[in-house]
């Protein structure tokens, strides 16, 4: 079963809405461990397990690391799929000029 917290000690609940007011904090009673989950609509979905027992700093330090690894992923997917685009566009590109060149070489110009 799965424990909304909206309110801590150390103030950890509201310190994860600033990096992310999608974030949601839980304690899961049946593994008995916090989690953070990403709301998105009406869903959530898990998105870090935390590993510590209690919550403090370090679940904080820890999502902004998660955070910033997966910008990098993001940036890093966004950039191959703009090359493959690029490639696909130059392929194009060379296709028709040589598609031309046979056409201007049989007509004899």
């Amino acid at each position: 079963m799965l424990k909304i917290i909206e309110n801590d000690v150390f103030n950890i609940s509201n310190r994860v809405k600033n990096i992310d007011k999608n974030y949601l904090i839980f304690y899961n009673t049946i593994k008995r461990r916090f989690e953070i989950h990403y709301k998105k609509g009406l869903v959530t979905c898990l998105e870090v397990v935390v590993r510590y027992p209690t919550l403090d700093y370090r679940v904080i330090v820890d999502l902004q690391k998660n955070r910033s690894f997966r910008i990098e992923k993001i940036m890093q997917e966004i950039e191959m799929h703009n090359k493959k685009i690029q490639e696909s566009e130059n392929e194009n590109i060379k296709n028709d000029l040589i598609s031309k060149v046979k056409v201007m070489m049989l007509k004899g110009v």
